[in-house]
């Protein structure tokens, strides 16, 4: 599932890492609940906007309108007053979950699967591994984990809130590491696939301009080889898909079926 995240800064950049003087890289992404039960991520916003030099962090999700919000409201890769603790200094990003503009379930069940997309998205983002609450450096830390081993403060969010609404500990940690099976699951259904036997090749070969498929439609080899089938793309067109296969064209049809096991 893809989201957009809208860009809504109030901290100035770069305020953190100039403030505290840090050195380059930030190697973590931190997860936060704010708190506030009736607050909405409007409300969030506009209170860090106005208290920033006390503590901060990079983005905020939740409902708004009966919608997933997102909204960054600090730079990344700087930095961030969020933990109250050492690991401030590792902050690549910080993400709250809008805890006040969750009203329902419903809204809760829309918003949690943007908030695992968010973190797991800024960790790729930064080369941040999917791990999750444990000692090394790099990684994925809740507030609460930070607290309990002395790298922040007292507070114990998001684990309190989640669980409220349904997400245990080990599920939280588990859809960090591993995405949502839902996310997955309309990732792999974009693209229909089926298998595709040397009799489906050679009819490719034997009529190659008028048997493509449409742009959308992949086909998967036996021995795991992804050929896509498309006959208007250009190749960097195809490739920002993020789909790995060989293209099939007049040129290469025969290459590909030579390396799928000949014309036999």
């Amino acid at each position: 599932m893809g989201y957009t995240i809208k860009s809504d800064i109030v901290v100035p950049n770069g305020y953190v890492y100039n403030v505290s003087a840090l050195q380059p890289g930030f190697h973590q992404i931190h997860m936060h609940s704010t708190g506030n039960p009736t607050a909405s991520v409007q409300n969030e916003r506009d209170y860090l906007a106005g208290h920033f030099p006390e503590a901060n962090y990079t983005h905020l999700v939740g409902i708004t309108n009966g919608e997933v919000d997102i909204r960054q409201v600090m730079n990344t890769n700087g930095g961030a007053w969020d933990l109250g603790g050492d690991w401030n200094w590792e902050t690549y990003a910080a993400i709250e979950f809008s805890e006040g503009s969750i009203k329902s379930q419903a809204d809760f069940n829309k918003a949690y699967p943007a908030y695992i997309w968010l973190a797991r998205y800024l960790a790729k983002q930064a080369g941040i591994t999917y791990t999750i609450d444990n000692l090394n450096t790099i990684g994925i830390k809740s507030h609460n984990y930070a607290s309990a081993t002395g790298h922040g403060s007292d507070h114990v969010d998001p684990i309190p809130f989640l669980a409220k609404w349904g997400v245990s500990r080990d599920k939280f940690n588990r859809d960090l590491v591993n995405g949502i099976a839902e996310q997955k699951e309309e990732n792999k259904t974009k693209t229909k696939t089926k298998k595709v036997v040397l009799k489906d090749m050679l009819l490719f070969k034997s009529d190659v301009d008028t048997n493509f498929g449409s742009k959308n439609n992949v086909y998967l080899s036996d021995n795991g080889v992804v050929i896509r089938i498309d006959s208007t793309s250009s190749l960097r067109e195809l490739q920002k898909d993020g789909v790995p296969y060989a293209t099939l064209t007049k040129k290469n049809t025969e290459s590909i079926i030579n390396a799928l096991g000949g014309l036999k």
